[in-house]
């Protein structure tokens, strides 16, 4: 007697029994997703029956639930809730990629892709509720969100991932060549957050684009993290090419946005919103405006240890562009950005109120003013930056500071060139105050309007304790003080190798207290000149600044120098390093405090030992009485 057909009989109970009872046979928790699969997806999800598409285990699996997904490109487009994409989620899920069936333990994505490929017919995924939604380990490409709507307004949003009121996490995973429409009032081609949060960690949203705002990422009213993350050649016509965030809170750290292009903003646009970076690179991205690197309005900012190079707008603020904001950046690095058109090479502030402490602006450029940095009517401060190196083809080479308030302390500015007038600094219309910096080997061109260190114009300005050196270009001007009302009030200053000191024009004056106008080579051919008021003070003093190495650059003064406690008190108790001041019987000229090594007595009442090379030791018997020399400066 044949046992086929009992064999035949047992496969039909088999089936029925999956069908009658279809996650009996499934882990608590976990669900299981293989494009593979040749199984029916009625009752799919365990690891003997695993669901054929994405959409099938997100509609098996129960909220909280895991749904891992082996290798594969999975392309099948469903029409939930009236709208096209690749899975529709409406659960609090993880959704992971990157296993390799019969294993599924040990996830790989580099190694077993999982793709989530719309193919332009609709988006990857849509997510929606208040719900929590983890994505780890997928590849998401080919959303396309045109005609799919879901903005505020109507716009077509998130061509990979839309996700309205969703805390959403995506990790280790790959959002590249997405879109959200051509249309201006499309956002979001890679992803779309709103009234919720999203994490992007390390993960790259990359050649996603947008025809209104968000090339990459467009978030309104939510939270975004960027942790070790890459935002890497993304294009918005509008706004915020890598990045669009309105009305929310950023945390960047250890990210790179790079390539990215949009017309304000081409690396990320910054409205209305609170904003944190630190450890994060904004490189080589472009605006056709305003704005290359980063476009921040209304918005309040922290940049720190950030490295913002390479970027360009066609008119202000290479690197940075800061409207109507409060920011604080510290220990950044601005270099190589450019800008074409109105000025800001580096960083444009405009209406800002801005804290810049220990900065390096440095190779950046500008076909308007202020090579290094642009501010206009607003406020800032800046302590301990250097600004070097900067080209200004107007005025202003290292900074431009216009109808502003601002305050200088201990700041190196040297190196820069303007073409027409302020090779070092162009101060204008406004109110400022330099304590203790040293403005160095700047140039004015030679057929602009000079001012090679300075050029000062109807501005109230106080200087004191400026070293300025070996400025030239221009009519020759180590300071130009123009306009027709400009004062300027300079105390214990260095002022030295320049054609013409100080020139004043008809009209505006300058009262000098305690001034070093150098001797030998490092005098001035003429102290001052110009047709306005000079007034010099009782105390001039002509003698050898004595710089440590002046031609390298350390513009530090050594004992013989003539501007070693030579000053008047000027109420400033630090010098350009930090160091207090005065350090002997009166404050010294320039920005530099002599500080002198003090020796006091040390008497040891035990031995002392130290190592020496090759393993000796010393040792110092405790009879012996010297003296122990400590010393502020390394001079």
């Amino acid at each position: 007697m044949s046992r086929r057909p009992k064999a035949r009989c047992l496969a039909i109970a088999l089936a029925m029994l999956a069908l009658c009872a279809p996650r009996a046979l499934a882990e608590p928790g976990v669900v299981f997703v293989d494009g593979a699969s040749a199984l029916p997806a009625h009752g799919c999800g365990a690891r003997a029956h695993p669901c054929p598409t994405i959409q099938d285990g997100v509609d098996a699996a129960q909220p909280g639930d895991e749904i891992r997904v082996a290798a594969g490109v999975y392309d099948a487009v469903n029409h939930r809730g009236g709208l096209a994409q690749v899975a529709y989620v409406t659960k609090s899920l993880v959704l992971r990629g990157g296993y390799l069936s019969p294993d599924w333990e040990h996830a790989d994505p580099a190694a077993h892709p999982t793709t989530l490929d719309a193919q332009g017919r609709g988006r990857a995924l849509y997510a929606s509720g208040d719900i929590r939604l983890a994505l780890e380990g997928l590849r998401i490409t080919g959303g396309d969100a045109t005609g799919l709507g879901g903005g505020r307004i109507g716009e077509d949003v998130g061509g990979g991932v839309c996700a309205v009121s969703v805390t959403l996490t995506i990790s280790d995973s790959l959002l590249h060549g997405n879109t959200a429409g051509s249309g201006l009032e499309s956002a979001g081609g890679g992803v779309y957050v709103r009234g919720g949060s999203v994490t992007l960690a390390d993960s790259a949203v990359s050649s996603n684009s947008a025809g209104g705002r968000g090339g990459g990422l467009y978030l309104r009213d939510s939270a975004v993290t960027l942790a070790h993350s890459d935002v890497l050649s993304n294009t918005a016509r509008a706004a915020g090419g890598g990045l669009a965030l309105y009305t929310g809170v950023l945390t960047a750290t250890g990210s790179i946005l790079s390539r990215n292009s949009a017309d304000y903003g081409g690396g990320m646009v910054l409205d209305y919103t609170t904003a944190q970076l630190q450890g994060t690179a904004l490189t080589s991205n472009a605006a056709g405006r305003f704005g290359g690197g980063l476009y921040a309005g209304g918005s309040t900012v922290v940049l720190a240890s950030n490295a913002i190079s390479g970027n360009r707008s066609v008119d202000a603020g290479g690197g940075l562009y800061l409207a109507n904001s409060v920011a604080t950046l510290h220990d950044n690095t601005i270099a190589s950005n450019e800008s074409s058109k109105t000025g800001g090479g580096g960083l444009a502030l405009r209406f800002s109120e801005v804290t810049l402490t220990r900065n390096v602006l440095s190779g950046n450029v500008t076909a308007g003013d202020g090579g290094g940095m642009s501010a206009a009517f607003g406020s800032a401060e800046l302590t301990g930056n250097v600004v070097s190196g900067n080209l200004a083809y107007h005025s202003g080479g290292g900074l431009y500071l216009g109808s502003a308030r601002a305050l200088l302390i201990g700041n190196t500015v040297s190196g820069n060139v303007a073409h027409i007038a302020g090779g070092g600094l162009r101060l204008a219309y406004g109110e400022v105050e330099l304590r203790s910096n040293l403005v160095v080997d700047n140039r004015a061109g030679d057929a602009g309007s000079g001012g090679s260190g300075f050029y000062i114009e109807d501005c109230a300005c106080r200087l004191l304790h400026t070293t300025i050196a070996r400025n030239d270009g221009g009519e020759g001007s180590g300071i130009r003080v123009a306009g027709p009302s400009g004062r300027v009030a300079l105390t214990n200053t260095i002022l030295v190798s320049h054609t013409v000191g100080i020139t004043v024009a008809a009209g505006s004056a300058a009262t000098l207290e305690a001034t070093l106008w150098g001797d030998g080579s490092w005098a001035n051919a003429t102290d001052w000149g110009g047709e306005g008021v000079v007034v010099t003070g009782a105390l001039n003093i002509w003698g050898p600044p004595a710089f440590l190495n002046g031609e390298v650059g350390d513009y530090h003064i050594t004992p013989d120098s003539a501007a070693r406690d030579a000053g008047v008190d000027a109420g400033v108790t630090s010098d350009i390093d930090g160091h207090p001041r005065p350090a002997g019987l009166a404050p010294d000229l320039g920005a530099d405090e002599l500080c002198y090594p003090i020796f006091l007595p040390l008497s040891l009442r035990q031995p002392l030992s130290f190592a020496l090379e090759d393993g000796y030791v010393a040792t110092i018997a405790p009879e012996v009485t010297g003296y122990q020399m400590v010393v502020f400066e390394g001079e």
